[in-house]
């Protein structure tokens, strides 16, 4: 997906969005003039402090490969940007196996004729016993295959 902002604030928002909506592969393209004299090294700074906030979409960015390109003569500048999002085959089998074996401890619990409300109850009930809560809010630590092998993490 491309990006076109036109302002500071346009192009924050569209690495956000991206982000959010775990977009694998995307671009942002602007004018340098955006970013100042130093505009390569201002729109480094700017995206690193996107990826570096506590949330989920970003603390999944674990394998992100980011390109910036300065087209001198177009005045503009594009910043590609390549995450992987629990890329490999393992990764994604590890989570669907952790959770299944979850999902089943949890049911093991339940009587047959459970109702939603029970099972949210349920899982609620569950996280407080077998999970802890770590206060360091680094991204490292949302991982979702790593917080369901650890049981532990941030919220």
């Amino acid at each position: 997906m491309k990006f076109f902002p036109k302002s500071a604030d346009g192009f924050l928002s569209a690495m956000m969005m991206a982000e959010n909506a775990l977009l694998r592969d995307f671009s942002l393209s602007c004018p340098a003039s955006l970013f100042g004299a130093e505009s390569m090294e201002s729109a480094k700074k700017a995206v690193k402090s996107c990826m570096t906030l506590s949330s989920f979409p970003c603390a999944q960015m674990l394998k992100t490969n980011t390109r910036y390109v300065h087209d001198f003569a177009k005045r503009t500048l594009t910043v590609t940007v390549n995450a992987r999002y629990m890329s490999t085959g393992k990764e994604v089998n590890d989570l669907r196996c952790i959770a299944a074996d979850i999902a089943e401890s949890i049911k093991r619990g339940l009587p047959e004729n459970t109702d939603f409300f029970q099972v949210i109850a349920a899982y609620q009930s569950w996280l407080k016993r077998f999970f802890v809560y770590k206060k360091t809010g680094a991204t490292r630590d949302h991982a979702a295959v790593g917080l369901l092998q650890t049981r532990q993490g941030v919220c």
